[in-house]
């Protein structure tokens, strides 16, 4: 690839490679090469029309061999207990820099999940989800019910890494799939995702499904505080079942908030209700000790 430059301002293309001789010209100082200001001078800077040789090869070539030398080179440290391990780790931190420069065009990613080529469209999730864009959300959220398992893996995957309350609707509509490794996904992008998630975890709890209420009941346990009020009001709930699930994560989850709620609770007509109220009182009083001399020794040291 070749890189045109007028009036002395580089193109959008050859940002990326300007950042790879940057790149370059650390490696080459770290290995006791020196490093030149005149590659970048002469590549970079020079406010000329004609089409310059890849900036890229500039770098490479500057990396492998220390770059030229002139009047404007700076000397390095020269390590000579450096070995080609070193180099070589060195290096590949420089590729890494390179790869890096450009980021991601969430605009042209976007595009490419509606690609015919399933590779094309699961290569776009990933990067989406890398990009870590609001405006990825929609798009991977439809990507969720693409053809393709990868994809809607690879969807869910991006998700997560976004964490966008938006897609917990659709993350807990994919609980229900078929595909193991894709659920595992969702439930992980539905725990990071958090507060929003909960109203649509809590409906799950209703579930004819036994394994999706047993899901359900694991996530609003580790996403913790946030599911602690929406619990509590399913203590009134008509359902016995849903009030002593309900007392039984709230148990799990071990806020003294619940505690009054679930004191009532022990008057419950069902007795599977009462006895997962008590169970949950046990196990919020417990930690509630264990807190204590953990609250106490703060509080001292604050007063010293």
């Amino acid at each position: 690839m070749k890189v045109e430059i007028e009036s002395g301002i580089p193109t959008a293309d050859s940002k990326r490679e300007e950042c790879a001789i940057k790149a370059s010209m650390l490696f080459s100082w770290l290995t006791g090469g020196g490093f030149s200001l005149g590659p970048v001078r002469r590549v970079g800077l020079e406010r000329s029309g004609a089409k310059r040789k890849s900036l890229s090869n500039h770098a490479f070539n500057h990396a492998l061999i220390g770059g030229e030398r002139d009047s404007m080179s700076l000397p390095g440290f020269g390590f000579p207990f450096v070995t080609p391990l070193l180099c070589i780790m060195l290096f590949s931190l420089v590729l890494v820099g390179f790869c890096g420069c450009g980021g991601v065009d969430v605009d042209t990613q976007i595009k490419r999940l509606k690609a015919k080529d399933p590779v094309a469209r699961i290569s776009a999730a990933f990067e989406l989800g890398e990009s870590k864009s609001k405006k990825a959300v929609m798009p991977l959220v439809s990507a969720l019910s693409d053809s393709d398992i990868r994809v809607r893996r690879r969807a869910a995957e991006a998700l997560g890494k976004i964490g966008d309350g938006r897609s917990a609707k659709a993350l807990a509509k994919c609980l229900s799939d078929k595909d193991i490794p894709l659920r595992n996904l969702c439930r992980q992008a539905l725990v990071k995702i958090g507060a929003p998630a909960v109203p649509y975890l809590i409906q799950l709890l209703r579930s004819d499904n036994q394994r999706l209420r047993e899901e359900a009941g694991k996530m609003l346990v580790s996403i913790g505080a946030p599911s602690v009020k929406p619990l509590i009001a399913l203590l009134e709930d008509e359902n016995p079942e849903i009030k002593a699930k309900a007392a039984t994560l709230l148990g799990e989850i071990g806020f003294i908030a619940a505690h009054d709620p679930l004191k009532k609770a022990l008057e419950d007509p069902d007795e599977r209700v009462r006895q997962a109220a008590a169970q949950a009182l046990d196990k919020i009083i417990a930690a509630s000790k264990q807190n204590v001399p953990k609250e106490e020794g703060k509080q001292q040291e604050q007063k010293r």
